[in-house]
């Protein structure tokens, strides 16, 4: 009887650094396999978001292309992009916003946030002077400058109106680019 209980307690001491390994390794297998499983749908879990005169907002799944009415106010960038890895593009425009969440590197500059956001409606029409200058935005969502009325597509970085142009001004994963439509404003 006492060799009995002698080769259970050898027994589970050999087994238990096994059984601390998986505990701890199992987790993070799990968590490995969802992110890897989750990578190849990021692209069509893309989102649009759009806000009418009346503060109704829908949203808008790039892949199905349904429009789903939200109610309540609109909310900040940590609500529309809950992924990092993308920046949140918000188009203000005479008389609503529409929001695009685009997938976005580092080293990415406003051109060609601008350019992915075509792919999920967004209409753009702009003019490329080459050099320091870079890319005009004429047109946003048919909505054009308006040099009679001193109306024109301003660029904001997180709330900020940059100084620089959509070819120059660079946005990382987690910004809020933001397009207004409004009079011409001085940098102070």
């Amino acid at each position: 009887m006492q060799d009995d209980k002698t080769e259970k307690a050898v027994g589970r001491k050999n087994i238990k650094p096994e059984l601390i390994a998986l505990g701890l390794l199992l987790p993070l297998a799990l968590v490995l396999a969802a992110v890897l499983f989750r990578l190849p749908n990021i692209k069509e879990d893309a989102v649009k978001t759009i806000t009418d005169e009346s503060g109704e907002i829908a949203v808008e799944n790039s892949a199905n292309k349904a429009l789903t009415p939200v109610r309540g106010e609109q909310n900040s960038q940590q609500d529309v992009s809950a992924n990092t890895q993308t920046v949140s593009l918000e188009i203000t425009g005479p008389s609503s916003t529409d929001v695009y969440e685009v997938a976005a590197g580092q080293n990415e500059n406003v051109a060609q946030i601008l350019e992915k956001a075509k792919s999920q409606g967004l209409q753009l029409r702009t003019k490329d002077y080459g050099g320091t200058l870079g890319v005009f935005v004429e047109s946003i969502n048919g909505t054009d400058n308006d040099a009679a009325k001193n109306l024109y597509w301003q660029l904001y970085v997180n709330d900020r109106l940059t100084p620089t142009g959509a070819s120059t001004t660079m946005a990382a994963p987690g910004d809020r680019v933001t397009w207004k439509y409004e009079a011409e404003k001085e940098l102070k």
